[in-house]
């Protein structure tokens, strides 16, 4: 039997002892907690099938675009892009080819003066000068003054000249001419100027001058002939003459650039794209696939251990892949689609629902020679892919399957937040209730030891 030190020397244990009944009374928070943890993952989960479902609709709604030629698009390719450069070809609508010979390049006008000493006064002593100039469809004039206002007799150096007259063109004419005063040597300058556009129609045009301006412009060379500034080549062995190297109205809905004069001809190819069209087609199973791959991993259920997925007590999410799969054997209204359905163009499903291409002879033939029609597929009303992206739209939409879920488990995990406070209100009062009791025993073992002191002091008294 133990006696009243054996219990007195174990009241260090009270703190232990109430900290084991507050674990094993607080299992019920604890099991809220986990049930509150399994909801988290089922919230995040459902974001990931809701990403999955959205990449798989819009790669969808954007395939059932007619005007996008998701597999009918075409494709243009130069045999020398050295000198003829594809800029654009989203214009194009059938497959063709054109014979290119480039002659001549459309140039800048230039304008270049004779060589001057910087300190000279050439220009100074033919006196005051005028020019006007016309650069596209503008036309301004200019005058320079041959001395320095207001001391007569002070003259300007050809160097000062120079550069007030290159000054004033691009003050006035802005981007539309360059004018540039060069050093060519120690002491020595030359005036140049450049029109800023290609071609005839921006040439620089001299209408008038007069004194100094007239020794400057009839003393200054062209670096190009004006009649030689246009771009000049053929397609097909028709001429063309364009004022850019820039051709964008000369085959409907193609752009080029002209490079360089061409020896031989060389050819502009347009085929269909049949690698765009291939790797759109597989970007649309990638999507399919990671959908179905996705939502059979978060809804498997082991039957040997038990062990399930987060999501498998979903139905509609079990059930989205096997109705994918179904909707997709379909066949669509062939006055819609001459294709009816994707086993035509060599498509089949594996048994885990993935999508596969089981007939390569099959599919290639279909997206090299009929690109068209598979465009249809993918846009037609009563087509299997149309009802797969209506399918997942029920999913998506607002107030669809995915946000119905979504507010059941927001709902649930609010009330097992409410729950969990209670229960952490409750072992807080359990706590002080343990805690009173066990202040009483210490009180109640405290004045036990006080009786046996003195029971044992009296027989000590006693002789005893």
């Amino acid at each position: 039997m133990a006696s009243v030190s054996d219990i007195i020397s174990r009241s260090g244990t009270y703190e232990n002892l109430i900290q084991q009944l507050i674990q094993i009374e607080g299992q019920k928070k604890v099991q809220l907690e986990t049930n509150k943890s399994e909801q988290v993952t089922i919230n995040k989960e459902l974001g990931t099938i809701s990403s999955k479902i959205s990449t798989l609709e819009n790669t969808l709604t954007e395939y059932g675009a007619l005007e996008n030629k998701t597999f009918s698009s075409l494709k243009t390719v130069s045999t020398d892009p050295n000198s003829v450069s594809i800029i654009s070809s989203e214009g194009l609508d059938e497959t063709d080819e054109f014979s290119i010979n480039v002659g001549r390049l459309a140039s800048r006008d230039h304008i270049i003066s004779k060589v001057y000493d910087a300190t000279g006064s050439d220009l100074d002593d033919l006196g005051d000068g005028s020019v006007t100039l016309t650069i596209g469809s503008t036309t301004k004039t200019f005058t320079i003054e041959s001395e320095w206002p207001p001391n007569p007799g002070n003259e300007k150096s050809n160097e000062v000249i120079l550069n007030d007259l290159a000054s004033q063109l691009e003050a006035e004419f802005g981007d539309a001419v360059q004018a540039t005063v060069f050093q060519t040597a120690t002491g020595k300058l030359q005036l140049s100027i450049r029109s800023s556009e290609e071609g005839y129609d921006s040439r620089v045009q001299v209408i008038d001058t007069s004194g100094m301006m007239e020794g400057l412009f009839t003393e200054s060379t062209r670096q190009t002939a004006v009649e030689n500034l246009n771009a000049r080549f053929s397609i097909d062995g028709i001429e063309f003459e364009r004022s850019s190297n820039l051709i964008d109205d000369t085959i409907n809905g193609l752009t080029f650039q002209l490079e360089s004069t061409t020896e031989n001809p060389i050819s502009i190819v347009i085929t269909q794209d049949t690698e765009k069209a291939t790797s759109n087609f597989n970007s649309f199973m990638e999507a399919f696939n990671d959908l179905n791959k996705t939502i059979r991993s978060r809804t498997f259920i082991n039957g040997e251990t038990g062990s399930k997925g987060p999501l498998q007590g979903f139905r509609s999410i079990r059930n989205l892949s096997l109705n994918m799969r179904q909707i997709a054997l379909i066949d669509a209204d062939p006055s819609e689609s001459p294709i009816k359905n994707l086993s035509e163009i060599g498509i089949a499903f594996e048994k885990d629902g993935s999508m596969k291409i089981e007939d390569n002879d099959l599919f290639t033939s279909a997206i090299e020679t009929k690109p068209e029609e598979l465009d249809q597929l993918f846009s037609a009303a009563s087509s299997p892919i149309t009802a797969i992206k209506d399918l997942l739209m029920t999913y998506t939409s607002n107030d669809g399957v995915i946000d119905s879920i979504e507010r059941g488990v927001e709902q649930r995990m609010e009330r097992l937040d409410n729950r969990i406070a209670r229960e952490e209100k409750y072992l807080l009062e359990y706590e002080e209730q343990q805690r009173a009791i066990f202040t009483r025993l210490e009180q109640i073992t405290e004045e036990g030891m006080s009786q046996y002191n003195q029971v044992m002091s009296s027989l000590s008294n006693l002789g005893i």
